[in-house]
């Protein structure tokens, strides 16, 4: 009995001893799974700090050496008004705006890119010059509150000349970019060695800008070319004057016609029908400037383009077969050549677009205006139709009779 018991003891310690042991390797599993999380969490944070970026967007990769026409270190002013030193790059593309770094083992980032076709103007500038612009913009302002002082304009102005030209020569690279570009007309300013160096960059930059217009112009076809030099011409001013002038007398030419009515075959006649073959002429060639200019669907899709179409159209086809049966009637139409002038003045343009607007409106208030009228003269009908029977006998003279209530006709 000794000997069962002790075996009986024996195997409740081994049975406590191995569950025991799995409760540590539970425990030690669990712990090392959170270890596991932990370190994944850690290198996920220390991996999101490392993509941090500051300031400056990292536009690009640095332009390889053999495309690159000139380069130089400068100092470029950054939006906090700091001097900051950079690697300033040319390339057929492009300025390049790289960070200078110390370290050999990180790659150098772009900073900046300006395309050379965003590049509107490139001057050698006196700081002096570019204190107004600078000194009133918000960042500016911003950095000078700051110090929370409330300065005027002429302040601000000495405060940006402190901090702007600390140090710096009197003349800087101002690199002025198109305000509809990418860039919506910022101006990048670079301080050079010398004033020699700052007018080279102006003559390669300028250069460079040239060949890239050259090869965009190239590149373009010969359409494309033909459509935007009609487009051009036909939006300039003097177009746009020189046509309002010609329908107003061509308008003025109808006038004096229908009131004169000359004769057939008379010199009068004669000098009316040569004046109408010139506007034709003219208007034709209008006609298609205008057609090649806004070719296709931006043509087609404007009303007032439509306008011109048809009266032009209609225009030259009675001049040509005038003679056929019929066709005479459409000289009629020479006289709606005036509405073209509508087209020509954005102000007659907006009271003719709210007349259209107001079309459907002023129906249904007609509408409402009949139902009304209905009415009454249903109520009129029931009560007068003996008395009076000429103007209340039926629904129709009833009807009649309300509306010349409301127009004030036959009161007399």
């Amino acid at each position: 009995m000794a000997v069962e018991s002790g075996r009986q003891s024996a195997a409740v310690d081994n049975s406590h001893n191995l569950q025991t042991a799995k409760n540590h390797h539970t425990v030690s599993k669990s712990a090392q799974d959170k270890e596991k999380k932990s370190n994944d969490v850690t290198a996920e944070t220390s991996h999101a700090t490392n993509l941090t970026i500051d300031a400056d967007c990292l536009i690009g990769q640095v332009p390889d050496e053999s495309v690159r026409i000139m380069q130089q270190i400068v100092r470029k002013l950054d939006r906090q008004f700091v001097w900051r030193d950079r690697l300033l790059i040319l390339t057929s593309d492009g300025l390049f705006v790289v960070e200078k770094s110390e370290d050999a083992v990180m790659t150098p980032q772009v900073k900046d890119h300006v395309p050379l076709d965003e590049i509107e103007k490139t001057a050698c500038v006196a700081l002096k010059d570019e204190i107004p612009e600078v000194a009133k913009t918000t960042s500016f302002r911003t950095e000078v509150a700051r110090s929370e002082q409330k300065l005027d304009a002429s302040e601000y102005e000495k405060q940006w000349l402190q901090m702007a030209t600390d140090g710096m020569q009197a003349h800087v690279l101002s690199v002025k970019t198109y305000g509809e570009g990418v860039l919506a007309g910022r101006v990048l300013q670079f301080c050079l060695d010398t004033d020699d160096d700052v007018n080279l960059w102006v003559e390669q930059v300028s250069q460079a800008v040239k060949q890239i217009h050259k090869k965009t112009q190239s590149q373009t076809t010969l359409a494309k070319r033909t459509q935007d030099f009609a487009y051009t011409i036909y939006h300039s001013d003097g177009m746009q004057t020189c046509v309002a002038v010609l329908i107003f007398l061509n308008f003025v030419a109808n006038v004096a016609q229908a009131e004169m009515q000359p004769e057939e075959a008379s010199d009068i006649d004669t000098l009316f029908s040569v004046l109408d073959v010139v506007f034709n002429v003219i208007f034709a060639a209008e006609l298609v400037i205008n057609l090649v200019a806004h070719w296709f669907l931006a043509f087609f899709s404007d009303g007032w383009c439509l306008l011109d179409l048809v009266v032009v159209t209609v225009s030259l086809i009675s001049m040509v077969a005038g003679s056929v049966p019929g066709v005479s009637t459409l000289r009629l139409m020479r006289a709606f050549r005036v509405l073209r002038l509508f087209g020509r003045f954005a102000s007659l343009r907006q009271i003719i677009n709210a007349v259209a607007a107001a079309f459907v409106p002023v129906c249904n208030a007609f509408l409402i205006l009949f139902l009304v009228m209905s009415i009454y003269a249903i109520l009129a009908v029931s009560f007068y139709s003996a008395h009076d029977p000429e103007r209340f006998g039926s629904f129709s003279r009833a009807l009649f009779a309300m509306f010349q209530v409301c127009t004030g006709d036959g009161w007399s």
